[in-house]
């Protein structure tokens, strides 16, 4: 599941290449990273330089709060607080691919190979160049985001789910439509994709920063 996340907010790299460690592949990897970055930072200040928009998200938050028993609403705090815990990461984040680039950086620019230095530096520049992230979205956002997305947000409960139709119920109790999650042959094949099975126990895996 996160590694279906990943691909879709980092175009300029391919997970199955990335197991081969190269200079290419590295700055590719911290590029992407920095782009990202960047884009997450415009997302930020675009939300934060209108004092309104602070003044809705309060609002609004209060107004859940007192639906919260409604179908969805539950969900959306709870990706609320999560979101606000990322965003505390992020700043963390920040500093230590900074910290990773300019250490690469100097490696790169010290070592006697000069072919591995341009394989590293044009690797960085092509993963600096495309985004991954887009005020809309991830880059390679696709129709079954959504559902990778509240999975992911609630993967303590999915993990206790016993069945690809109880996932539905659940899915649909936490503020997707039937639109969005479509029939139970569709969900199970996103399921085998990102190697969900119902009732196996288990953390997501998380990815080293």
């Amino acid at each position: 599941m996160m590694a279906e996340l990943v691909s879709q907010s980092m175009p300029a790299i391919s997970i199955k290449k990335m197991r081969a460690i190269t200079p290419e592949n590295v700055g590719k990897f911290l590029g992407q990273r920095s782009a990202n970055i960047y884009a997450l930072r415009e997302r930020f200040q675009t939300g934060l330089q209108n004092p309104q928009n602070i003044a809705k998200g309060v609002e609004l938050t209060n107004l859940l709060q007192s639906q919260k028993e409604k179908p969805g609403v539950s969900s959306l705090l709870h990706v609320i607080n999560i979101t606000s815990m990322l965003i505390a990461d992020f700043a963390k984040d920040v500093e230590q691919v900074e910290s990773k680039v300019l250490q690469a950086f100097k490696r790169a620019l010290g070592q006697p190979s000069h072919k591995e230095a341009v394989d590293f530096f044009q690797g960085f520049a092509k993963g600096l160049t495309i985004k991954g992230i887009t005020l809309k979205g991830m880059a390679r956002e696709t129709t079954a985001t959504p559902i990778y997305g509240k999975m992911f947000m609630h993967w303590q409960e999915v993990d206790r789910l016993s069945s690809v139709p109880q996932l539905k119920v659940f899915l649909l109790k936490n503020g997707l439509t039937e639109a969005i999650i479509g029939d139970i042959s569709r969900l199970r094949r996103l399921c085998t994709r990102i190697g969900y099975a119902p009732g196996k126990r288990g953390r997501p895996p998380k990815f080293e920063k």
